[in-house]
């Protein structure tokens, strides 16, 4: 006998599989896959701190600082930026032929640029044109001559460094204000040491301690010191 429409579809619904639940659609969450997301998360923040404290550190233990003045002439010019590095001293101290920004104790708001010449405890003799320290006169192929019949210092001296103090000269004697005017810094004014020029680029270099000269002064009486390097 023939079946009727509704016997069809009746016989069409008990032979289809059953329809799945909706949630049997979704695929389960497993605790390692929470795991691994967290682990995910927290590597991210580990990476993302540690890129802000290097930029933080690099911006201010790092400064580009423009040059104005003819003191640190003829290796430094107006118009040049030097890289400052900040942090160099921040377990030793500077040593002879270092070349630092500082801030002058005659003028606290500005900021002043020489080389370091002498350290604590050593002793300057200065004469009209040769620098003792020590004991040894400094060879100094740095530095800009005087023209004749002028002296590079402005008077004959002999200057003992006491504890924590340092004496600074620009390479141009004749004109540069330095130790032998406002007297001896001490570390607290040191901004940080001048490690490149890097501006403008045809400048870029690696700004010269001279180490061949000060490794033959002696370290003063009573102190220790390690050999520039």
């Amino acid at each position: 006998m023939a079946r009727n429409a509704n016997q069809l579809d009746e016989d069409l619904t008990a032979d289809a599989p059953p329809s799945p639940a909706a949630d049997e659609w979704l695929a389960p969450v497993t605790a390692p896959a929470v795991a691994q997301q967290q682990a995910m998360l927290r590597e991210l923040t580990v990476t993302l701190l540690i890129t802000l404290v290097l930029f933080l550190g690099l911006r201010y233990s790092a400064q580009a600082i423009p040059l104005d003045g003819p003191s640190m002439q003829p290796g430094l010019h107006t118009s040049e930026r030097v890289l400052v590095n900040s942090l160099t001293y921040l377990f030793t101290g500077p040593q002879r032929g270092d070349v630092i920004v500082f801030h002058p104790p005659t003028a606290l708001n500005e900021r002043y640029i020489k080389r370091v010449i002498g350290l604590p405890g050593d002793t300057i003799t200065l004469t009209p044109n040769a620098v003792i320290v020590n004991g040894v006169t400094l060879n100094e192929p740095y530095i800009t001559l005087a023209p004749p019949g002028e002296s590079e210092n402005p008077r004959p001296e002999t200057i003992k460094l006491s504890a924590n103090q340092y004496f600074v000269m620009g390479d141009n004697r004749t004109n540069s204000q330095d130790s032998r005017f406002f007297g001896p810094i001490t570390q607290r004014e040191i901004i940080g040491k001048a490690e490149y020029v890097v501006w403008p680029l045809s400048s870029l270099q690696a700004i010269n301690t001279y180490p061949s000269v000060f490794n033959a002064v002696p370290a003063a009486s009573g102190t220790r010191e390690q050999p520039v390097a």
